[in-house]
This record gives C-alpha cells, structure tokens and sequence, in this order.
C-alpha cells in the first residue's frame, strides 16, 4: 500500500492526501513509498483459495518474518523454511526457492516460507480498503509528533509587527498643541458650579497638523458658581494652553409683569384668571420673561365683553401688576365703502363674494374693519363704452361703486381718438407714448407681411393731392388690403419713432403707430 510522508514533520498520510493532516503543510513534494518496502518484508504471496480472493498475510510487528524451520536447518537471519507437508493451501501462503540468489542481510527469503493466517477472512459490508487496512494494521508505523511550526511562526510574525508599531509610534513627530477652546452646554441656572467635575463643559483641542478634538484631563483653577443676572467667566487648562469660559445665568431678577389675551372677544365673553387664551408674564431683568401660572395670578375682578365697549383687566403677581385693555370685537358699524380692482374688460360679472372687491366698515370708535359678509343684490356684467354702478349692502348699511369697463367699442375707440401735430409728434416722441390719435394721409409704400403688414403714409395735404410728414404703420390683415396712392383714416396709438434706411441707404426717423383700425376712404 503506498503512503505520501510529509516533507516537514515526516508524518506518513494516505497516497490521496493533499495536506499533512498533523501539520497541514502541502505533500505536493512529498516522497511515495510502500509500507512494505519500508519494513522490508515484501514476499511474493500466491492464492491458495479457489473459490475466494486472496488472502492477505499480516506482517509480524517485528521487522524479520519468523518461519518454521525443519531440523537441521542453518540458524542465520536469512534461514529458508519449508515448507509444512500437511499445511492447507487455503491458511497459508508459499515462497519458492529461486537458485543462485545471494544471502546477505536484509534480502527476501528465497525458500517457501509457511506464516499462519493472521488476518479475518473479509466479512459481507466491509470494503475492499476496509479489508486491506485490516490485513496491514499489524504494519503500522509509529512517529513522533513535532511541535505546531506553523503556529510558532504566525506568533512570531505577529510579535514583529508589534514591535514594528511601536517602533514607528516612537519614531513619528506626534503633532503639537497650539489651542484650546471651551463650550458650556448644561444647565444655567443659579447656583451651577463651572468646575472640572462638570461634565456640560466640552473642551476641544487644535494641532498644528489642522486636527481637532475634545480631550479630558482639563482644569479649573478658580470654580465659579453662576449667579442671577451675572455672567461667570473660569480659565480652563490643558497641558500648557489655556482659554476663557464664559457661562450667563439664566436665572433673571423679575422686573415688571404683562398681560396678553388671544382668546373669544365676542360680546358676553366673561374676562378671569381662567379664561382660554390669557396669559400673565413677567419680565426678567436680562430681557427674558417667564411665564406665571394661571393659578397663582390675581385678577382684582372679572368683566363681561359688551358690544361697541372695552373692558380693563387689572393683574398682581408676586409683588408686580399689570392692567390690560380688552375690545370686545361686536361693532356697530356706521358706515361701509368699497372698491374694486379686478378686471374690466367686457363680459366681467361682479356679484356677492367678488374677490376682487374689498369692502371696509367704520365703526363708532372711527376704527375701520375690512368685512367678508356683504352682499350684492343686483349682479352687474361690464359692457363696453359704459361705466357701471354696483350695489353693495352690508347689514342694515349700503353703498355704491362706479367701474368703467375698459373695453372700447370700434365706434367708443374712434371717438376717443385726439389729433396731433406732425412736428410735435416727431420731435417729442415720449410725450404722446400709447396715447391714440386719428391721422388721415395718402398710403405711400405697402410692406407685405403674412400677419402684420406696414405701411409709409404721408399725413400732412400740400394741397392740389400732394401729401407730406410720413408715418410708419403696423397693421394686421383682418384690417384690410391696401396699395400705394390709397386714400386711407388711421385710428391707433403712437409708440415713440422708427428709423429704417430709404433707397438711397440714408436712415430715415418717422412716427411709428400701431394702428387698431384702418378706413378705406
């Protein structure tokens, strides 16, 4: 049977193994060798048995087969046995004879050699390696088992690395102090002692390599305790660097009382301590103020809300007053006015609820109120050319807005047209922007376009059909279809000058109008 024996600890594995399975180095250098040629007592064994498979003889523990001798025999270590007349083939296995082999120590027999059966016949179940471990178990060497190497030497490789950090920890520049700082997070109030016990004071330390971070083993020389109304300032330490920790009490002298009320203040609401909405403060001396329990709050009486009135809350608590004024949010309105800012256009409807119109009521005391609750009984819808009136009722009170709509008709927008003179037109262009004129003149060049087309027109008559004093016109194409000599009445709005360069490439400035109506005369 072959076995591989470990090249590090010489222990003896299977001929499979990979591994050694004491130390667990690799076998792949391992040396192969045969059980029997280590122990050197390999024979040639021949099957007796005719029916089953060979039996395999067990060698001896000792290393030297000991055989039966026929009387006479030489006693030397490599003595030839006979072979026994009455032994059965089937219990023991033959060596014959071969002439002219050498003796010397070590070397195979050469007789027939007669060795009892040492090994059980293979039982039903058991493998063939079953049964060949069974029949060699008799060869088994023993050896030695070393020490773990390889855990010795991961223990020395991680020993090295550890002297190699500290080594390089002693050796690197470790980065220096350059400042301190410090924070006071806790509580403020009086009779907190800022000292190195208090565990709300945060100190952080800054190096010259740009790092930070809060450290401890920091300082207080002199403590402080905090005191009302006071701030208390400690030097904190930490190592050879210093700061200032500036702490302000929290805890404030009360100076002064106030009243606030935010709650009901419609007519019949009863005004005391335990009203929803009324809340007593003192005022501390550093600007603060704290709030005073209903409970421990005086009020010298309650009141009643009443329509139109207002009623005086007079407080005490601890020392300190206060008095508040509270109006009771009933009115009596004496008059209401409205005004309106949304669109005007033609079409527009105002009734009840128009977001666009604000409505203010004046009550007795002249204080104004803007009120949601008003009413128009008569919608109104905007026409063009016309001013409308809207009726608005607010209780028991009315009164009226005038909204002009903005939307002309052809007929309003014609009439509303004014006249200018040419020269002034063209030296103060600003002074007429987007205000509408009416020009009559004589069409002087067309520009075709696919939606708005221009053209030049000569406003001013020289007589005898001659005009002069050109404009620039924009107009669009639902407004006509025009060529050059056309008499023609433009109705639009001025928008300042236009330059365009004539013929002759001199630039040209003339009026421009965008006009919103053209007549064909």
């Amino acid at each position: 049977m072959k076995y591989k024996i470990c090249p590090s600890c010489k222990y003896m594995n299977a001929e499979s193994a990979n591994f050694c399975n004491h130390c667990g180095s690799s076998l792949a250098d391992a040396e192969i060798v045969y059980m029997d040629d280590k122990l050197n007592a390999q024979a040639e064994a021949k099957p007796v048995a005719p029916e089953s498979e060979s039996a395999q003889a067990v060698a001896p523990e000792n290393e030297n087969a000991q055989a039966e001798e026929k009387p006479g025999a030489p006693e030397n270590e490599n003595a030839q046995a006979e072979e026994k007349p009455d032994a059965p083939e089937s219990e023991s296995a033959q060596v014959e004879e071969k002439p002219g082999a050498p003796e010397n120590k070590g070397a195979h027999p050469k007789k027939k050699l007669l060795l009892k059966k040492p090994a059980k016949l293979k039982k039903p179940g058991k493998t063939e390696h079953a049964e060949e471990d069974a029949g060699k178990a008799p060869l088994k060497l023993k050896f030695k088992k070393p020490g773990n190497k390889k855990a010795k030497k991961i223990l020395g490789i991680a020993a090295a690395v550890f002297v190699l950090l500290i080594v390089i920890a002693a050796i690197t520049p470790q980065p220096r102090l350059k400042r301190i700082s410090a924070e006071y997070q806790g509580d403020a109030e009086e009779g907190t002692v800022l000292d190195e016990n208090n565990d709300d004071i945060i100190v952080i330390a800054y190096y010259d390599n740009n790092t930070s971070k809060e450290v401890s083993g920091w300082t207080i020389e002199n403590p402080e305790e905090l005191k009302a109304d006071t701030v208390s300032s400690v030097t904190v330490d930490y190592k050879d660097v210093s700061c200032k920790l500036k702490v302000e009490c929290s805890t404030s002298e009360a100076v002064s009382l106030t009243l606030e009320y935010s709650g009901d203040t419609s007519e019949g609401t009863v005004i005391n301590k335990d009203t929803k909405g009324l809340k007593a403060y003192e005022i501390l001396k550093n600007g603060g103020r704290k709030d005073v329990a209903a409970k421990d709050l005086k009020i010298d009486k309650e009141e009643t809300l009443q329509k139109d009135g207002t009623v005086t809350i007079n407080a005490e608590y601890d020392g300190l007053t206060a008095s508040l004024d509270i109006a009771c949010s009933d009115k009596t309105a004496t008059g209401i006015e409205a005004s309106y800012s949304g669109s005007t256009e033609e079409g527009t409807t105002i009734d009840s609820g128009n977001a666009d119109m604000t409505v203010t009521a004046r009550y007795q005391d002249d204080s104004t109120e803007t009120v949601k609750d008003w009413t128009v009984t008569a919608p109104v819808t905007l026409e063009a050319d016309k001013t409308s009136t809207v009726e608005i009722h607010y209780g028991d009170l009315t009164t009226t807005v005038d909204i002009q709509c903005s939307t002309q008709s052809e007929e309003g927008y014609k009439a509303s047209c004014g006249t200018v003179a040419y020269d002034d037109l063209l030296r103060n262009p600003d002074n007429y922007k987007y205000q509408s004129f009416k020009f009559t003149g004589k069409v002087v060049q067309v520009i075709q376009g696919d939606s708005i087309s221009a053209m030049r027109v000569n406003v001013t008559d020289k007589g005898y059909g001659y005009y002069d004093d050109t404009i620039y016109v924009y107009y669009t194409a639902d407004q006509g279809s025009f060529i050059e000599d056309d008499m023609v009445d433009i109705y639009g709005s001025a928008f300042g000058n236009y330059t365009y360069t004539a013929v002759l490439g001199n630039a040209v400035t003339v009026p421009l109008i965008y006009a919103s109506y053209v007549d064909l005369r």
